[in-house]
């Protein structure tokens, strides 16, 4: 086996120096010495390490421990270096979080500035700075915890033996203003006849009722097709949502699973169903409907994306013309607040009747309503409507069967299998692999997964938090230590 070739350099000051990856962690280090000889027995040094951990002859903890008392220059190491490593690690959702965070309220601040200078002063510094800004406490916050993640990489692969910045927290973002919510019937009838007098000849209306009649997120009313509305049988069902980027994964419509990853089914208002019958009746003649096409096109026809169904700027102009209270604290998620709402007043406090209609997981989530019994698939408990002119009567028509999404296209790797195969099949991939041998992110993954839920488990039987952080620590080496027997296993067999 050939071995591949060291680089090194000669820096201004006459050392030399290299950079080699870390054998536990797959991070650039940068190693120096005054002489060229003392380099190389430093590397080799690594080089022993990574081959020691690569056929399971040492544990991760005492890898970890030998690079520690090695003299590598890691403390000069900076939040923007364990930056890429961090994001791999996330979830798709996190990730797109994290990285607007990331760009907007660390890299610029604190993102070059060493780990170990990560003080209290600095971090309240910085804080301040972002305060003094106008960012709100729940962005502050956010930015500490992304901040705070990577730290704990550098705890993980020893860079770092505790919290540079000690026991510094800080305060947690106070709550906002609550939502408001439409308190009667009345209050509902008065925001569509400001919604209907501002678009005389348009949907705005119909997208409006959709929200407080149905409850159904905006994202999930950008992604509800004709095909699931029956009108004739009064029946509405909720199987996708669209998604900010969609359109990176479906061609033909969006098709991503709603929040609760479930479909629901609900009796519509007769109200919705007069104000979707002519929306319908709209969109033929213009030419744009279509049996499986948009129930809220765009003006070209085409499928929307959450943020254009209804925006906040929108709702708050209807919200004053309506004359409804406390403007400032209304967001398009307010009319699901408002339908639950009135959904629970309607049926005299029956939460299981009203649980069958809002789609709710659990009953703590319609907190301050009175538990009662109730099932199945109930009328609404809204009631009647004033001034709503009857649209044309609707053709009956079945509802076309719920076909699951199918998983979006994804290349799969050259040579490492699936997230999904256990450690044995990835090890002997892994040892088979040509190139650097970088540790596969499959098991950083688990190893951080594993740390989560055991922190978790302790925190939830009472446990300090000191206590709960040493609990998802073991679990993380464990989980890395089932990874090095299983590389021993395979490079024996």
């Amino acid at each position: 086996m050939v071995r591949k070739r060291e680089t090194w350099q000669r820096l201004p000051d006459g050392r030399y120096r290299a950079q080699p990856r870390h054998p536990v962690t797959g991070a650039r280090l940068s190693i120096t010495a005054q002489t060229l000889g003392e380099l190389q027995a430093r590397l080799e040094r690594l080089r022993t390490t990574r081959s020691d951990l690569r056929y399971g002859l040492v544990s991760i903890a005492t890898a970890t421990k030998q690079l520690r008392a090695a003299p590598v220059a890691a403390a000069r190491r900076t939040a923007a270096d364990l930056w890429p490593s961090y994001l791999a690690g996330l979830s798709p959702s996190a990730r797109r979080v994290s990285r607007s965070t990331w760009a907007r309220r660390v890299q610029p601040y604190v993102g070059g500035v060493p780990l170990p200078e990560l003080t209290e002063s600095a971090l309240r510094t910085w804080l301040s700075t972002l305060e003094a800004e106008h960012r709100a406490p729940k962005s502050r916050e956010a930015a500490y915890y992304v901040l705070a993640g990577i730290v704990r990489q550098a705890l993980g692969d020893g860079t770092l033996e505790s919290y540079p910045w000690g026991a510094f927290r800080p305060a947690r973002a106070a709550s906002l203003s609550p939502r408001e919510a439409l308190a009667s019937p009345a209050e509902l009838a008065r925001l569509l006849a400001a919604a209907r007098e501002r678009e005389p000849a348009g949907d705005l209306v119909a997208r409006v009722a959709t929200l407080a009649l149905a409850g159904v997120r905006v994202a999930e009313a950008a992604g509800l097709g004709w095909d699931d509305v029956d009108l004739a049988g009064g029946m509405l069902v909720v199987r996708y949502q669209a998604a900010r980027d969609w359109r990176e994964r479906w061609t033909d419509r969006p098709r991503d699973p709603t929040k609760g990853r479930r479909v629901r089914r609900q009796i519509m208002h007769p109200a919705l169903v007069t104000l979707l019958a002519a929306a319908r009746a709209r969109l033929a003649e213009l030419g744009q409907y279509r049996d499986d096409g948009p129930v809220f096109p765009s003006r070209a026809g085409a499928w929307r994306t959450s943020g254009t169904v209804l925006s906040t700027r929108a709702l708050r102009v209807l919200v004053t013309a309506a004359g409804l209270p406390n403007v400032h604290r209304w967001v398009p998620h307010s009319l699901r607040h408002s339908f639950a709402s009135l959904e629970v007043r309607g049926s005299g406090g029956d939460l299981r009747a009203a649980q069958s209609r809002t789609g709710h997981a659990t009953l703590a989530q319609l907190e301050g309503y009175v538990h009662a019994s109730g099932r199945g698939l109930s009328p609404s408990s809204i009631g009647e409507l004033p001034e709503l002119a009857p649209g044309p009567p609707p053709a009956p028509r079945e509802l076309a069967p719920f076909v699951p999404p199918a998983p979006p296209p994804s290349a799969p790797s050259p040579s490492l299998p699936s997230p999904a195969a256990n450690y044995t099949t990835l090890a002997a991939a892994w040892l088979a692999a040509p190139g650097p041998s970088e540790r596969p992110i499959e098991v950083t993954a688990a190893a951080r997964r594993a740390y989560r839920r055991a922190r978790a488990r302790a925190l939830t039987a009472g446990l300090p938090s000191d206590e709960a952080k040493a609990a998802g620590r073991r679990a993380h080496r464990a989980s890395l230590g089932a990874w090095a027997r299983a590389l021993g296993r395979a490079s024996r067999a």
